[in-house]
């Protein structure tokens, strides 16, 4: 099984992404997760130092997206093609990427994932 004795960071953070080389020696798994949620992961473990019973629970209920700030630039970037378009960038725009229950550009951006997973999915490698 992977080991990682004293890492240099303190902590270890996984969340079911690839936490192994490709030249590991013994097959684990053949389908890991987008590292997404590690990431964040760390990015909240390396911000704190004084944890606490509240802050380990705020932590555990994060939801900011990280997909969100990988392609902000290029979404808010299209041109609005229609009115539903440009109501969904009105939208999205200015969002901090807090993926709450309650949030309107939230419900929004997931849709728009949806249908740009759907497209790829139909398009296959065409799409590349």
């Amino acid at each position: 099984m992977p080991t990682l004795i004293a890492p240099e960071a303190g902590f270890v953070t996984t969340a079911n992404n690839r936490a192994v080389p490709d030249d590991y020696p013994t097959f684990i798994t053949h389908d890991w997760q987008d590292a997404y949620r590690a990431t964040r992961a760390t990015e909240l473990l390396e911000a704190k130092t004084d944890w606490d019973i509240d802050s380990t629970l705020s932590m555990q209920l994060d939801r900011v997206s990280l997909v969100w700030r990988d392609v902000r630039a290029a979404v808010e970037a299209v041109d609005p093609s229609n009115t539903a378009v440009r109501d969904a960038l009105l939208i999205l725009k200015g969002w901090d990427g807090d993926l709450a229950t309650d949030s309107t550009a939230a419900s929004v951006f997931q849709a728009f994932l949806w249908d740009i997973i759907g497209r790829a999915a139909r398009e296959g490698p065409t799409l590349l």
